[in-house]
């Protein structure tokens, strides 16, 4: 069920942004796909960053 729902968001991404952390953790943990998990987390990470760098505010470091 899961799996037809994410074919029909368009893929990767969109499902990432769309399911939220849990449900696409667990959709790929039932796959045993962490090497998955993990590049998706990276990918959020990155763009998380660059939105930081982005940023005019003065972060704490």
């Amino acid at each position: 069920m899961i799996k037809s729902r994410f074919k029909r968001l368009g893929g990767r991404k969109l499902a990432a942004d769309t399911m939220g952390n849990l449900s696409l953790r667990t959709y790929y943990m039932a796959q045993g796909s962490f090497a998955r998990v993990r590049d998706v987390y990276a990918e959020r990470y990155l763009v998380y960053r660059h939105f930081l760098e982005l940023s005019p505010l003065p972060l704490p470091h």
